[in-house]
């Protein structure tokens, strides 16, 4: 249900702060992170998520998926210089269960 392209960290942002007041929750793990050095200042990496979602009216998705970064060292921190995100499973049927907390409710650490 979300074919889309995002590039640059304005847009990535400004997609996530639009979707979130009709989210009624998303949660995404992120499993076995694999790197690999391919020099002092770059690197490649492979992430397998599991990410659970519901819109509110539109549409629930559960995702398993891998993330493939391209990573480079700039001022002695390590930036993202390209994600992909390759779908392996998608699964859109209902989530019928409850979400027991509101976004806003969720304690957030200081």
């Amino acid at each position: 249900p979300i074919a889309k392209e995002l590039v640059g960290i304005d847009a990535i942002l400004a997609d996530v702060q639009s979707s979130l007041p009709t989210t009624d929750f998303f949660v995404q793990m992120a499993l076995n992170t694999v790197v690999h050095l391919d020099g002092p200042d770059r690197a490649r990496s492979t992430t397998t998520i599991h990410a659970l979602s519901r819109k509110t009216g539109a549409y629930s998705i559960e995702n398993y998926a891998l993330y493939y970064d391209d990573v480079v060292k700039v001022d002695g921190d390590w930036k993202y210089a390209q994600r992909r995100l390759q779908p392996v499973y998608l699964d859109t049927s209902e989530h019928t269960g409850q979400a027991p907390i509101s976004r806003a409710d969720i304690a957030r650490l200081p």
